[in-house]
């Protein structure tokens, strides 16, 4: 047997086929996507490297602005003007009476604590002004957020858009610091959301809020909730009822178009606007607590329980 001829007629062993050769034009795209990418993420860091410093600076500008604040909003001490009440001695009985009331030439205020305060009416102006008042630090960011946007870059809503918490009101309540519009309203703004932080981690939210109410303003020279109950219904704020605290609620708003003496049709449309947001949690379902269900339907809808006017 030859073994060299068996050895030459053996088949010849296959191997690997050869690699087809790649289109030059896709070895092409392969750095244009990594130059892109580069790119992109040198884009991002230098994005977040300006809005850090931004924030950096936006800190360092309210923390520079409101140092001389001093006890501007200690809300242990409100410096604010107060009427005066005059007390005499009946002659008759010995009691003492109400003589008169010494009012300020720009208010008329009268302070009320918090426990003096029905609910009804810390719930209404809850309800209305800022819902997560119990649950927020004392600035809404996504609302703050949202309404910066509308106003400065894309206008996302119909209307400008409110976005200030009650914190933020009884700051503006309690400084004349108010400009609102361009670069001043921004940085007002800014100084204001710095204040509210700062107000929320220094006090309770019942010593909040009970300044809140004490401060707000109404028709004319009329301040605080105390003094709105005596000249709108005559009567202490302890005494009123659910739909007087869903009426003295509805003032604030605008008070020169809820006036209850020139237009009152448009405070009974907005009174029961909140006695609806008011209705879904609870307090405006309790009209056993004043009155019978059918005084409570009636003054639902603008009517007093014994006639047409509700003032």
């Amino acid at each position: 047997m030859n073994v060299s001829n068996s050895r030459r007629e053996e088949p010849p062993k296959r191997g690997r086929a050869p690699r087809e050769p790649k289109d030059p034009r896709e070895k092409a795209k392969h750095p244009i996507l990594r130059a892109l990418g580069r790119t992109l993420a040198t884009l991002i860091c230098l994005g977040i490297m300006v809005c850090s410093l931004a924030a950096v600076a936006a800190v360092y500008y309210a923390v520079q602005a409101t140092a001389n604040d001093g006890n501007l909003l200690d809300l242990d001490n409100i410096e604010l003007s107060q009427s005066s009440t005059v007390v005499a001695t009946d002659p008759d009985t010995g009691a003492q009476v109400e003589y008169a009331t010494l009012r300020s030439s720009n208010s008329h205020r009268v302070w009320a604590d918090l426990e003096q305060i029905p609910t009804n009416l810390q719930y209404a102006f809850i309800c209305t002004e800022d819902k997560d008042f119990y649950n927020e630090p004392g600035v809404n960011f996504k609302r703050t957020i949202g309404a910066m946007i509308n106003e400065y870059l894309l206008p996302i809503y119909s209307s400008k858009q409110g976005a200030s918490t009650l914190e933020q009101q009884l700051i503006k309540n309690l400084t004349s610091d108010k400009s609102a519009s361009g670069v001043e309203g921004a940085l007002r703004k800014l100084r204001e959301i710095y204040r509210a932080l700062c107000l929320s981690r220094a006090y309770s939210k019942e010593t909040i809020l009970e300044a809140y109410l004490n401060t707000i303003s109404f028709t004319g020279t009329i301040q605080g909730v105390q003094t709105a109950a005596n000249e709108y219904f005559n009567k202490d704020v302890s005494q009123l009822t659910l739909w007087e605290c869903a009426t003295i609620a509805s003032i604030t708003k605008n008070p020169t178009n809820y006036n209850p003496y020139t237009n009152p049709e448009n405070l009974i449309h907005r009174r029961n606007f909140i006695m609806y947001n008011m209705w879904p949690a609870g307090p405006a379902q309790r009209p056993h607590r004043h009155g019978s269900g059918q005084t409570a339907r009636r003054q639902r809808r603008g009517l007093r329980p014994g006639g047409g006017g509700y003032l």
